[in-house]
C-alpha cells in the first residue's frame, strides 16, 4: 500500500490519486493542528490543541473516536463555526 501525507494544499489529493489511484492519502497531522491553532482564540488555543493531540495520541481506533467524539463536545458550541467548515 502507498501512504502519501501531505500539507493539505488543494488539488494534492486529485492529483496523487490521478497518478496513483489505489494510494492512500491523509493529510499531516501538524498542518491539521496548525491550521487549527490559527482558528481559535488564544486564550483557549493551548487547551484546543492539547485536546486535539489526544486524537493523535490514542493507542486503537476506538479510544481515538472516544477523544474525536470528547473534542467535538468539548469544543463545538465555542467554536460552531471553525468545526463546520
Amino acid at each position: 500500500m502507498l501512504l502519501f501525507i501531505s500539507d493539505g494544499l488543494k488539488g494534492s489529493a486529485d492529483a496523487i490519486q490521478t497518478v496513483f489511484p489505489k494510494a492512500k492519502y491523509q493529510t499531516c497531522f501538524v498542518h491539521v493542528a496548525r491550521n487549527i491553532s490559527h482558528k481559535v482564540r488564544v486564550e483557549d488555543r493551548q487547551a484546543v490543541c492539547d485536546d486535539f493531540k489526544k486524537i493523535h495520541q490514542a493507542v486503537s481506533r476506538e479510544d481515538g473516536q472516544k477523544a474525536f467524539d470528547t473534542f467535538c463536545d468539548t469544543w463545538k458550541k465555542t467554536f460552531q463555526k471553525s468545526l463546520n467548515h
